[in-house]
């Protein structure tokens, strides 16, 4: 069954349980710094050294804007899980997903700033305005029900067709901003290349599942720019690629004044029952 996001929607899993009163409170003037780590949430049963199958996508990307196809790549498509270190930093575990899709994240930890997603600076340099873009990324996020891999594939993929496929209007149906198909623009789904096929014949496959719930996501959020959310900046060091590449991962929290992190991060335990786990993951390149 498709699942259509709810509105009043704060958080998106039960692994993020006991932060949804951070996103009552007011956000930081100033960016701030700390340590992430990260690992992939969804991984395969039989093997945890790999994803999850129906988390792995095969896609054209266009990095070019021009409208695609662009080049094949295999990425994984779901959250990560992230964790900070850092003074007066909440710690997590966070439910994070990537906001670009170019540039591949190692295996080690990174550097990040704490930023408003409306610093957003990415993307198409077409489209009117990235922090435009960037709180409708945030609106989708903030308002997305995920409860299974299938629905975090979908998730990442919605997030990134805003991103490099969105123009900056509003609509009420996805015939009305054709490139934010799957099957359009700079950025399509080819196939998700090792998941299991259907039980039963005349089952949907995983594809068409993504595919739908991507698509229900996308007309559930209609060209909102209301939200906000965290940005994890930080850069990718230039291997293999010739230059360093620039990355940013969304959390849902709202982080409240600078002031009160240290108290809230003190709190964190007693509300989440979370603690730090510095787990690595390494992205599909």
């Amino acid at each position: 069954m498709t699942r259509f996001p709810r509105h009043a929607y704060l958080g998106l899993t039960a692994a993020v349980g006991g932060f949804t009163l951070l996103a009552l409170l007011p956000r930081p003037a100033a960016a701030q710094t700390a340590v992430m780590f990260h690992d992939r949430k969804y991984l395969n049963p039989g093997n945890p050294a790999f994803p999850d199958p129906n988390n792995i996508a095969h896609v054209l990307f266009d990095n070019t804007f021009s409208g695609g196809p662009g080049s094949l790549r295999q990425e994984y498509i779901g959250a990560e899980i992230i964790n900070l270190v850092g003074t007066g930093v909440p710690i997590g575990p966070f439910d994070g997903y990537c906001v670009d899709l170019p540039g591949d994240l190692g295996t080690t930890q990174y550097d990040v700033s704490l930023q408003s997603m409306t610093t957003l600076s990415t993307g198409n340099p077409a489209a009117p305005g990235n922090a435009l873009r960037g709180n409708a990324m945030a609106w989708l996020y903030n308002h997305s029900v995920v409860t299974s891999d299938t629905d975090s594939a979908a998730l990442q993929l919605a997030l990134w067709k805003v991103e490099y496929d969105w123009d900056g209007t509003s609509f009420a149906t996805l015939a009305a901003v054709p490139s934010l198909s799957l099957a359009a623009g700079n950025l399509r789904l080819v196939d998700i290349p090792f998941a299991a096929p259907p039980a039963n014949p005349g089952d949907p496959t995983i594809q068409d599942i993504i595919t739908n719930q991507t698509a229900a996501y996308l007309l559930a959020w209609g060209g909102q720019t209301n939200s906000d959310a965290i940005l994890l900046h930080y850069t990718v060091p230039p291997l293999p690629a010739p230059q360093t590449v620039r990355q940013d991962i969304m959390i849902n929290f709202s982080a409240p004044e600078p002031g009160s992190l240290p108290l809230l991060a003190a709190s964190l335990p007693a509300l989440g029952g979370l603690a730090v786990v510095a787990r690595r993951r390494r992205r599909t390149a």
